[in-house]
């Protein structure tokens, strides 16, 4: 890793640059001795910590990378310790499965709690899974984390469902769920996640609408609750070890990340992300077009510590592992970062 000169003049240059958000305020903080690396991959994750991206320097002692979602694991899984990422988000189905020990890496909080949706031709709104009886849904994803969520929120509904595969039929008493490559009209719903949601509404031709948000729908609509978990910021151990501190203020910095999408312009975001990027020819997920607040608000940016939803954590995986073992696994207590 790079190895950063540490001398009051940068780290009065660090406080000036970063202000108060930054790691909680340069009060009392130290740059890190060498070069730490953060990992995320494009899309929702990356929005989560737009504010920091937007705010990065030379002379912070952070290197922050976006990916395409499909490399983002083996930032993770490198052979050569050094070269694995510091810090990542991950998919929490994906960290589950990779990291789930605790032994390298630990958890220190989720950054996003939901981004999947119903939609629908039709404007009649869906408030609960049940009316969704006799219906086919084309699920973007369906072996993946999205189709996973959609049969985990049925089976808590008590909802019966089946998977139209290998020439079953669908049914009319039973929500049906088909895989799907692209939304077409096809189908009388379809489940997707931002960014191809805004996408699709963009084509005002096509006449689509959100109908359906899962996170509530996950929940059950009179619980009061929204959201599940869905990618999580871990950090290796021995960086949390040697440097505890850095860290903890960090970490805090990820929290209140989510108030800077609020005032930023769609141009801002975009470029904070998109001046990140590890592969300069990567197509972007979201366009500035497409970063309205709507588009923003249904990224499910949320984000809790992890020591303090462990139950939520581990409920939702072991729903996951109920469904399909090799999508998920469950998690040993060490992943828990207990600050």
């Amino acid at each position: 890793m790079k190895k950063v000169t540490k001398t009051v003049a940068v780290g009065l240059a660090a406080c000036l640059s970063w202000g108060l958000l930054a790691f909680g305020g340069c009060g009392g903080s130290e740059i890190p001795a060498e070069e730490v690396t953060v990992y995320m991959p494009d899309g929702a994750p990356a929005l989560a910590l737009a504010a920091l991206m937007a705010k990065d320097s030379e002379e912070d002692g952070v290197t922050y990378r976006v990916v395409d979602s499909s490399l983002i694991a083996t930032k993770v899984s490198g052979q050569v310790e050094d070269e694995n990422a510091d810090l990542c988000v991950l998919p929490l189905n994906l960290a589950s499965k990779l990291l789930g020990n605790g032994e390298k890496y630990q958890a220190l909080g989720l950054v996003t709690q939901g981004n999947l949706y119903l939609i629908s031709q039709s404007e009649t709104q869906i408030d609960n899974l049940a009316d969704l009886a006799g219906e086919t849904i084309g699920v973007m994803q369906l072996a993946n984390v999205p189709g996973l969520t959609l049969k985990a929120a049925l089976n808590r509904q008590d909802v019966a469902w089946r998977e139209l595969t290998d020439g079953v039929e669908a049914s009319t008493e039973e929500v049906n769920l088909k895989a799907a490559a692209g939304i077409d009209g096809k189908f009388s719903y379809y489940l997707a996640a931002e960014p191809m949601v805004s996408k699709t509404l963009a084509n005002e031709k096509a006449g689509f609408h959100v109908v359906g948000d899962l996170q509530t729908l996950y929940n059950g609509a009179n619980s009061g609750s929204v959201g599940y978990p869905q990618a999580v910021l871990v950090a290796k151990r021995a960086l949390i070890e040697e440097r505890g501190a850095w860290v903890k203020e960090f970490t805090a910095s990820v929290a209140t990340a989510k108030a800077w999408l609020q005032t930023a312009t769609a141009d801002e975001i975009y470029q904070a992300v998109t001046s990140h990027f590890e592969d300069a020819d990567h197509k972007a997920v979201f366009s500035a077009e497409t970063l309205g607040q709507d588009t923003i608000a249904r990224c499910g940016i949320s984000f809790a510590y992890a020591k303090d939803c462990r139950q939520k954590i581990d409920g939702f995986l072991t729903e996951l592992v109920e469904i399909d073992g090799t999508k998920a696994a469950l998690v040993n207590e060490k992943f828990y970062w207990i600050g």
